[in-house]
């Protein structure tokens, strides 16, 4: 009987098996970041003692991650007057910014082509790149500012530049539905001291639709170029304003 008692202690003295542990689950995959478009149509014809016709169109993509924001844009301008061709310009860059996580430094490059009939040069391309800072980053309001090099070459003119650039950028959410941009940029020339050109631009947009996604859009594209040859102008002004959808 002892030994009966003794190997039922036994059998309740082994340790039972531990329980597997579960499985962890496997993370949630980020969701992909996809770009944010916006195409914008405008345009305008009056007829009197004069007749004046006038179109625009602008394509703008942007795509932004923790540490890369992205920005493509394109722009067709054409007005004439009487018959006259006043503009005929199209103009296309690319940028990137690379962003340092919990910084307020970031990297840049940026590239543009720009086709204009009325300008001596006829064909322009540039590149420039350098450190830029946030010095202000709120949820509805940003400043940027930007420094940097980088080289110009002009057509028909066989002009080659290499310029510095000092740049402010401002995007501003007025409120929910509207929203204003503002950038002002200036490339000292190196090769000849004190000559330089100003690149500005401001746009302003208000949702229509939010279902459709469908705004009013205004802007003004504005460039300053202190060296011209012949009789071109040193301003070059324009004023835009058209119907957008984005998707």
């Amino acid at each position: 009987g002892q030994q009966k008692i003794e190997a039922k202690s036994a059998a309740k003295a082994v340790p039972e098996p531990e329980p597997e542990p579960e499985p962890e689950p496997e993370p949630e995959p980020e969701p992909e970041v996809e770009w944010t478009s916006k195409l914008v149509v405008g345009g305008a014809y009056t007829t009197g003692n004069t007749e004046n016709k006038s179109f625009n169109l602008q394509f703008t993509s942007d795509r932004k991650t923790d540490t890369l924001h992205t920005s493509f844009d394109m722009r067709y301008f054409y007005a004439e007057s009487s018959g006259d061709q006043d503009t005929n310009r199209f103009t296309t860059g690319l940028g990137n910014d690379w962003l340092v996580p919990d910084s307020r430094w970031f990297y840049f490059a940026r590239t543009r082509y720009t086709f204009d009939e009325e300008q001596s040069w006829t064909h322009r391309a540039s590149i420039h790149g350098g450190p830029g800072y946030h010095l202000i980053e709120q949820d509805d309001f940003t400043l940027d500012l930007r420094a940097g090099a980088g080289f110009t070459k002009e057509w028909d003119l066989d002009a080659d530049r290499p310029e510095l650039l000092f740049g402010v950028e401002i995007d501003w959410s007025i409120t929910d539905k509207q929203e204003l941009s503002a950038d002002s940029t200036i490339y000292p020339e190196l090769n000849d001291t004190g000559q330089f050109r100003v690149v500005n631009n401001v746009g302003w947009s208000i949702m229509l639709d939010e279902e459709l996604n469908f705004s009013l859009n205004a802007g003004l594209q504005h460039e300053y170029q202190s060296d011209v040859s012949g009789g071109d102008k040193k301003n070059d002004l324009r004023i835009t304003a058209g119907l957008g959808i984005e998707f």
